[in-house]
């Protein structure tokens, strides 16, 4: 269905009637990756894509099956997915990028775009993240949003949580107690290893938990 999404992006925003200037405007989508994907079918991430769904109104008709729009789900390993549409939806800010492989310190002071959610997810301080690395894949895609609520002090066994590591910058992880009541921060891709995190000031460490995912379906 990937595929098919963006064939239908290309479609929609060709029938949209928005010129590629407003929607960089509107978005931060360089023209030139806009044109590309348009024209030739290249050159737009899945975090643009996400930018520009919800810039088009979040959702892209697919033929045989109606409308679709974005997915959102807890990071649970049974939580239901569900469709992000309906009226008057609440927005949750993004705060730029955070890693999922190598760290990445791209957190910046002023949101950069607004994605909407459905409202039992708009929690209190929840503010959303743009994933760029493979690490946490596949629950966690690159190019997926993460909603993030501050961390409270207390770690639950096998939750994801947003992870500072000095001097390198934020990543997304899941953490586990090791032995002897260690505490490893681990990824779902299994091509990578486990990393130790000290136990003495992880609550400097620890700066939010994710509460949802917010992704392409």
């Amino acid at each position: 269905m990937e595929n098919d999404f963006y064939e239908l992006l290309r479609e929609a925003i060709r029938k949209s009637g928005k010129s590629q200037a407003e929607i960089f405007r509107q978005t931060g989508v360089q023209q030139a990756s806009i044109s590309r994907f348009v024209n030739e079918g290249q050159g737009l991430s899945a975090s643009n894509a996400i930018k520009i769904t919800n810039f088009l109104g979040g959702r892209v008709h697919f033929p045989d099956i109606g409308p679709t729009a974005p997915i959102i789900r807890r990071p649970g390993p049974n939580a239901p997915a569900e469709f992000v549409e309906g009226e008057e939806l609440p927005t949750v800010p993004v705060y730029g990028v955070t890693g999922a492989g190598t760290a990445a310190e791209l957190f910046s002071g002023t949101p950069e775009t607004l994605i909407q959610v459905l409202p039992q997810y708009n929690l209190p301080g929840v503010v959303a993240l743009c994933v760029d690395g493979d690490s946490m894949e596949p629950t966690i895609k690159r190019g997926s949003y993460v909603g993030v609520v501050p961390f409270t002090g207390d770690i639950s066994e096998g939750g994801i949580y947003l992870v500072h590591m000095p001097p390198f910058g934020r990543v997304i992880k899941r953490i586990r107690m090791g032995a002897g009541g260690a505490i490893e921060l681990h990824s779902d891709n299994e091509v990578y290893k486990p990393i130790p995190l000290s136990y003495d000031g992880y609550e400097k460490v620890i700066l939010g938990k994710v509460a949802w995912i917010w992704q392409l379906c």
